[in-house]
């Protein structure tokens, strides 16, 4: 019987449907495999469940000849050596769509949660500061209105540029390599270049693919050209933002407040210099959080490596 290896636990749907085709393996370990676990658990298997964590390279091609189907937990795959992939006609697959929803919602309630103030207000009611009503205190940021920035207006950023458009009536404005009419046509957005989505967003939303071109894009260059009162979401990949230019940015108040769901490197160590900032929020990577989102994910994962080892096409591949 073939093996699939799968390097953390996932939702039990999709690991059920595996067990009904396939002698399966889980990592079921708190913290994910080190690369030599990685491979030593791989290298006897016919296909892997992998995560954005997993570095899956020419060394690990190299050392796992055997495994001929790779399904990636995640939207993205910068963690897989894709020409390496082809080159050794290994298939690899990916779960789009099902967790757009779920990753456009939380940029939007990480967007609230920063205009709002909402990280210091909390933080002075649980400390036991909150005295009285202060007339002046925790004053924030009305979205109404406003103009709203996309880097990168694919199925999550034409998502999350709905729901801003359809509850505060933002000016969408993006870039993106090439022109999106249906994002122009359903919600009025306007293309722009860089310079413009740095100058004239009051809220910045990052949705791009990490890539050589996007890696640390968001510098100081980058802040400079901001307003006072922007906020930055970003629920993309940390290696976007120069986080070094990030903190500067917000400890000198060069803008107003940011909101991460992603950083580098991830885990980011509790003694990083943002989480001392109050106008900082940062959560442990959970875009794509809902039971919903997750439970199908592990399922497209599951048909992937299905198709893939019975030597169909895969129907979600990269």
């Amino acid at each position: 019987m073939k093996k699939v290896f799968i390097s953390r636990r996932i939702p039990e749907a999709g690991i059920l449907l595996l067990k009904n085709h396939f002698d399966i393996d889980v990592w079921d370990e708190a913290l994910p495999p080190t690369y030599e676990q990685l491979v030593e658990r791989a290298r006897n298997c016919d296909a892997v469940v992998s995560l954005l964590s997993d570095k899956i390279d020419r060394d690990f091609f190299d050392r796992c000849p055997k495994v001929k189907v790779i399904a990636n937990f995640a939207v993205g795959y910068n963690n897989i050596d894709i020409i390496e992939a082809k080159a050794r006609g290994v298939l690899i697959g990916n779960t789009p769509d099902v967790l757009t929803e779920a990753t456009a919602d939380l940029a939007f309630s990480l967007t609230l949660a920063c205009s709002r103030k909402l990280i210091s207000a909390s933080r002075n009611a649980a400390d036991g500061q909150w005295k009285t009503w202060e007339p002046l205190g925790f004053l924030g940021q009305n979205l109404r209105k406003k103009t709203v920035g996309i880097m990168g207006i694919g199925r999550i950023g034409f998502e999350y540029a709905k729901l801003m458009k359809n509850a505060f009536q933002a000016n969408i404005i993006y870039t993106s390599r090439s022109k999106k009419e249906e994002a122009e046509n359903v919600l009025g957005a306007v293309r722009v270049d860089i310079n413009r989505l740095a100058s004239e967003s009051d809220v910045l939303s990052i949705h791009c693919p990490l890539s050589d071109e996007t890696a640390n894009l968001i510098d100081i260059e980058f802040f400079n050209k901001m307003k006072s009162s922007s906020i930055i979401i970003n629920t993309a990949r940390g290696e976007i933002v120069d986080q070094d230019a990030l903190y500067q940015s917000l400890f000198t108040g060069k803008i107003f407040a940011a909101g991460l769901d992603v950083t580098t490197p991830e885990p980011l160590s509790p003694e990083h210099e943002l989480f001392n900032l109050e106008n900082c929020m940062i959560l442990p990577h959970i875009g794509s959080a809902t039971l919903e989102a997750r439970t199908s994910m592990s399922l497209i994962c599951a048909k992937n490596i299905i198709a893939g080892l019975e030597g169909n096409p895969l129907p979600y591949e990269v």
